[in-house]
């Protein structure tokens, strides 16, 4: 699988220290999956992150339909 999609918040400042740090797998599937990430510092939740990861495959060129985009001209 690939991360097709990453957004991380910063909820406030995030002190130099200790941090816990707790992941889990939000929404689980064979093809697309959610996970979740939240740190915390003491009681307070500091930052958190989201990642969408979708199955890799191969996969054919689509024809969009269009016509070939006409040459620029040339100017000199």
């Amino acid at each position: 699988m690939i991360v097709a999609r990453f957004t991380c918040e910063i909820l406030g400042a995030i002190p130099v220290g200790e941090l816990e740090v707790r992941a889990r797998v939000a929404r689980p599937g064979r093809s697309v999956e959610l996970l979740e990430a939240v740190a915390t510092a003491g009681a307070r939740d500091v930052a958190c992150a989201r990642a969408w990861r979708v199955l890799r495959t191969d996969s054919q060129s689509v024809d969009s339909g269009r016509p070939d985009p006409r040459p620029c001209p040339v100017r000199w």
